[in-house]
């Protein structure tokens, strides 16, 4: 037969909150609502947190053991996630995660505020250039984080052209921004990071299609691999800088 893809449901887990148990009643419910019989429930694919896969007491467990015949996958795509998010813990690439910090300042600076965005708005207008919008830094999405870096990255410029403006307006938090845009550990971060979270994202939603099989997912992931090694052997990142 065919294979359909669809979205059924989202609930609330009420005051119980993401316990096993409760986990285990909503779904059930959600089930029962839909007319959907858990004996015919074959697999099931979760986030691998420890209320719903925990090996003793999991949501997961639960049903299995009800259900022996079930099958449990945990999210390719989260768990790639996961790898490159415990990577960038290391002490080795702390500049990384010191340039998503800066973006974040970026981001608060010019979204909570329409007047600090309508000055930056007017120094692309002054320089006849295209404005890119700031991009919400989500560390939970691969492709947001790409844009974010991306936009950050096109921006540089403008934004800081803006600071100085603030800065002579004696707004104390552009003084310290305008000082960490400026450093280049700073921009170097940011052209590292764009081409390889491009590469991390573009994997991510290979490893989300609808139609993707688990043997698809082991070749995928050795081809990102194979791309990186490739950037980090090639002089790309260290000319695109000299380039601009």
């Amino acid at each position: 037969g065919q294979i359909l893809t669809n979205f059924l449901d989202i609930r609330q887990l009420g005051s119980q909150g993401q316990t096993a148990e409760n986990l285990e009643k909503v779904f059930k419910q959600i089930c029962e609502d839909y007319g959907l019989k858990l004996d015919n429930l074959v697999g099931i694919c979760t986030d691998g947190v420890a209320s719903m896969d925990g090996n003793r007491s999991g949501m997961v467990t639960r049903l299995k053991q009800q259900y022996p015949g079930l099958q449990s996958f945990h999210c390719c795509a989260h768990r790639w996630h996961l790898a490159a998010e415990d990577t960038i813990k290391y002490n080795e690439l702390n500049q990384l995660k010191k340039a998503e910090n800066v973006l974040l300042q970026i981001l608060h600076m010019f979204s909570t505020s329409p007047k600090n965005s309508a000055l930056l708005a007017e120094t692309h207008t002054l320089d006849q250039t295209e404005q890119m919008s700031i991009k919400r830094l989500c560390f939970i999405r691969w492709l947001s984080c790409f844009q974010s870096v991306k936009a950050a990255k096109h921006e540089l410029i403008a934004i800081q052209k803006t600071l100085d403006i603030l800065i002579l307006q004696k707004n104390a938090s552009a003084l310290g921004l305008r000082s960490l845009t400026t450093k280049k550990k700073f921009i170097t971060s940011l052209y590292i990071m764009e081409p390889v979270l491009e590469l991390l994202s573009n994997t991510s939603k290979q490893m989300q299609k609808a139609d993707l099989s688990f043997d698809q997912v082991e070749p995928s992931v050795l081809g990102c691999i194979r791309r990186l090694k490739a950037l980090k052997d090639s002089n790309t990142i260290e000319q695109s800088i000299i380039n601009e």
